[in-house]
């Protein structure tokens, strides 16, 4: 009993899978590189208020400066990213969803620079597995959870 207090696989006394084990390595290194990168857009964005000119990339789009209506959609993409890796790795329910359509919009702005730019976005190669993985690991997700006894978002 006494080992069960420090054991952060018990709570109230039942079993449970924590979530952030579900997550394979190759995820949580993506998932703390978009924290960081979810945190980084709020200071661009004021650097950018302030004349401050910094180049942008992801998915095969590009941005010379923050304020522009593709730079603000870049970092609104980067900070949505980042909510994504902060709700995987603090193990929201809705994290999954949320990986999902993280992962479909990427693929879908991939496709658009692919056709638009004629070039392959090696994003894709990435973005595919993800999906996948998320879509397996849904069940898994939600369950982890109703064998703690319901418990939701619990902070420990």
């Amino acid at each position: 009993m006494a080992e069960d207090i420090l054991d952060e696989s018990v709570i109230h006394g039942l079993k449970y899978t924590r979530r952030r084990s579900l997550l394979p390595l190759s995820i949580k290194i993506f998932t703390w590189i978009f924290l960081v990168f979810g945190a980084l857009a709020v200071p661009v964005f004021i650097l950018g208020l302030v004349g401050g000119d910094f180049q942008m990339h992801v998915y095969g789009l590009a941005a010379d400066a923050p304020l522009t209506p593709i730079g603000i959609e870049l970092l609104l993409l980067v900070v949505y990213k980042g909510i994504v890796a902060y709700a995987l790795w603090f193990e929201w329910d809705a994290a999954i969803w949320m990986g999902i359509v993280d992962a479909i919009v990427g693929l879908a702005l991939c496709a658009v620079s692919t056709v638009l730019l004629a070039s392959f976005q090696f994003e894709i190669l990435l973005l595919i597995p993800y999906l996948i993985w998320l879509s397996r690991l849904n069940k898994k997700w939600a369950n982890a959870w109703k064998k703690a006894g319901g418990a939701n978002n619990a902070q420990y």
